[in-house]
C-alpha cells in the first residue's frame, strides 16, 4: 500500500477588512500497487529468451545459408555423375535400337529380293511391273518373246532395282539421268534387233551405275560425276 499526500487548495476568510485567515487542510488518501504478478514476470523472461535467440539466429544465418550451400554442392557431384551415366546408357540404348532397325529393315528387304527372284524364274513378271510397269508393258507389246527369257527378265529386274534405289540416294539429279536412260532403251525398242540391243544396254548402264555408286565424287562434287549433265547427254552406243 503507498500513500499520497495530497493538497488541497487554500481557503480565504475574511473577518475584516484588516484581517484574512488562511486555512490549509491536508489529507491522506491511499493508492494501491498491484504487485507484478507470477505470469507478467515469465513473459517478461519469455520475452528475453525470444529476443536473445532471435539475436542468436541472426548472427547464426551466414553461417547457416554457407553450410546450405556446401550441403548442396556435395550433393550435386553424384547427381551430375548419375545424370551423365544415365545419358550414356540412353544413347547406348538407342544406338542399339537403330542398330536392329537397320538389321530388321535389311533383313526384310533380302527377303523381298529372294521372293522376287523366286518369282522370275518361274516366270512372272510381277516384280518388274512393280518397278515400272510402264516400260514392262512396252517391252511386252513389241517383244514379249524377249521376256520369255529368264536370264533378261533377271537382267531388267536388277537394273529397275538398282535405278530406284540411286534415285533415292541422289534425288533430282540421278531421277534426271534414269529418265533420260529410260526415254533411251525405249527408243531401242523401235530397232530390228531390238533384243540384242535392250540386253545389251541394260548391261553396259548396270555396270556403269555400279562403278559410279562407288566411286569417290569428285571434289566439290556430292554425287557420281555419272548423273552430271555429261552424263545425261551421253549417247547409247548399239552397235
Amino acid at each position: 500500500m503507498q500513500h499520497v499526500v495530497q493538497y488541497w487548495c487554500p481557503q480565504f476568510e475574511t473577518l475584516s477588512s484588516e484581517e484574512i485567515v488562511l486555512r490549509l487542510q491536508f489529507g491522506f488518501t491511499s493508492v494501491k500497487q498491484e504487485e507484478e504478478s507470477d505470469e507478467d514476470s515469465n513473459q517478461q523472461i519469455s520475452a528475453d529468451k525470444v529476443r536473445t535467440s532471435s539475436s542468436s539466429s541472426a548472427k547464426d544465418l551466414p553461417q547457416m545459408f554457407k553450410a546450405q550451400q556446401e550441403q548442396s554442392e556435395e550433393q550435386s557431384l553424384p547427381d551430375e555423375a548419375e545424370s551423365e551415366e544415365l545419358s550414356l546408357q540412353a544413347k547406348a540404348e538407342l544406338e542399339e535400337a537403330q542398330r536392329l532397325s537397320y538389321e530388321a529393315k535389311e533383313s526384310e528387304r533380302r527377303r523381298r529380293e529372294e521372293e522376287d527372284q523366286d518369282l522370275l524364274k518361274q516366270g512372272s513378271i510381277e516384280p518388274l511391273e512393280n518397278l515400272d510397269e510402264d516400260l514392262v508393258l512396252a517391252i511386252a507389246e513389241r517383244m514379249m518373246s524377249w521376256l520369255e527369257s529368264t536370264q533378261n527378265r533377271q537382267s531388267l529386274f536388277k537394273y529397275l532395282s538398282l535405278s530406284a534405289k540411286v534415285k533415292v540416294w541422289y534425288k533430282e539429279k540421278a531421277q534426271a539421268y534414269f529418265e533420260a536412260k529410260r526415254s533411251c532403251l525405249v527408243s531401242l525398242l523401235e530397232l530390228g534387233d531390238a533384243s540384242e540391243a535392250v540386253a545389251k544396254f541394260l548391261d553396259e548402264e548396270t555396270a556403269a551405275v555400279e562403278a559410279a555408286v562407288f566411286e569417290m565424287p569428285a571434289k566439290g562434287m556430292h554425287c557420281p560425276k555419272l548423273f552430271g549433265v555429261e552424263g545425261v547427254r551421253g549417247n547409247v552406243d548399239v552397235d
